[in-house]
């Protein structure tokens, strides 16, 4: 079941558009709002208006984080944070100088696995001048390359850019044979098999010289495929550590759309709320500033209310395991997959989007509050 206003939704509008499409687009929200929820635009302009005086939150940020809702008191309004204010306070938390052990995705993999954290199988480092495989051995050319596909014919792998997030340069695909040759055939919907040289011009080149990560393509959960088949499809924890424990403060399920390698919103993916106490989905949302919520997923119908997620004690212990032995860092958002060996770390994030904590529903500034547990 879908859940829809009448009304049309405004169309989302960037930060850095220009400021004629930025008011009107505040004008809209405004008026979509007061239809909504029943909340005049006196009352909108002016609670606007006096936190950007005192609190520096914009009109927009207003409307991301639902500051119009009359169950917040304009004392837990004035403590929601704009971006420069969030910012801030993750310096504070996960200091700049310790940030490139889980920003360099070799670095982060290599302290997860001796540590014994499950994250998915490294097989090789692609890049001109210090690439490698798990051996040793070198892995800087499509020749290289080749000779080391070889021993995974038949099998799916991913590239993953060293330093990325949001989904960008992430190639899936699976080792095959082309005229005889080790190939490689991309898991995009209508994408041909390639000879090796062609597959790296085609799909790699732009980041070969960045360094690429190669792991195995995890296999996720057959509860997870349910939601999207195409997509690895994640939940994103944010978790934050005191000095003696580590807090789980939210969690949202990603998933992606139909044909879709990723489940990222950025490229057009879903959220579901979650349940941090047992892992049950609350419900499906688009990742707008009005989201549409919907019991089902809208490609396929599958359920998604309800539903419980895989081995979700399991997926907290090693949440909180993971932060704790990353020096220095306090607060992450982590992106967690279900396979049927259990969950596994994919990445860390020491500054996640702002859009989970949209999802979450509480001011920035008491979730990044490690000194109140």
């Amino acid at each position: 079941m879908t859940h829809q206003s009448s009304l049309n939704i405004p169309q989302h509008v960037s930060y850095k558009a220009n400021l004629f499409k930025k008011i009107n687009y505040i004008i809209e929200l405004s008026l979509y709002i007061k239809q909504e929820k029943a909340i005049n635009l006196t009352r909108q302009y002016s609670e606007m208006i006096f936190l950007y005086i005192f609190r520096r939150l914009g009109p927009i940020l207003y409307f991301e984080a639902r500051l119009w809702r009359k169950k917040l008191s304009l004392a837990e309004k004035m403590r929601f944070l704009n971006s420069s204010q969030y910012k801030q306070r993750i310096n504070q938390l996960n200091p700049t100088i310790y940030r490139k052990f889980s920003n360099d995705k070799l670095v982060e993999k290599s302290i997860l696995s001796l540590l014994g954290i499950p994250t998915a199988k490294f097989l090789g480092f692609f890049h001109p001048y210090n690439g490698s495989d798990c051996l040793a051995n070198p892995l800087t050319n499509t020749q290289e390359l080749r000779s080391f596909l070889a021993a995974y014919l038949g099998k799916k792998l991913c590239f993953k850019l060293t330093e990325g997030w949001g989904g960008d340069g992430f190639i899936a695909a699976q080792v095959v044979l082309v005229q005889g040759e080790i190939g490689l055939h991309s898991l995009k919907v209508d994408d041909e098999p390639l000879l090796i040289e062609d597959f790296v011009e085609c799909y790699l080149v732009k980041n070969y010289h960045n360094g690429l990560v190669i792991e195995l393509l995890l296999e996720q959960h057959p509860k997870l495929a349910a939601f999207n088949c195409s997509s690895v499809n994640t939940i994103r924890m944010w978790l934050i550590q005191s000095k003696t424990k580590v807090k789980v403060l939210g969690a949202v399920l990603r998933i992606g759309r139909k044909g879709q390698l990723v489940d990222n919103c950025g490229q057009g993916g879903l959220v579901c709320l979650l349940n941090v106490e047992n892992g049950i989905i609350k419900h499906g949302m688009t990742p707008t500033v009005i989201p549409t919520t919907f019991d089902q997923h809208p490609d396929n119908q599958a359920q998604l209310t309800g539903v419980q997620l895989p081995d979700w004690d399991e997926c907290l212990k090693i949440g909180k395991s993971c932060l704790r032995v990353f020096p220095h860092i306090n607060f992450v958002g982590l992106d967690i997959a279900f396979t049927n060996d259990g969950p596994v770390i994919v990445e860390l994030n020491e500054e996640p989007d702002k859009i989970s904590a949209r999802v979450f529903g509480l001011p920035l500034k008491d979730l990044l509050d490690n000194d109140s547990f």
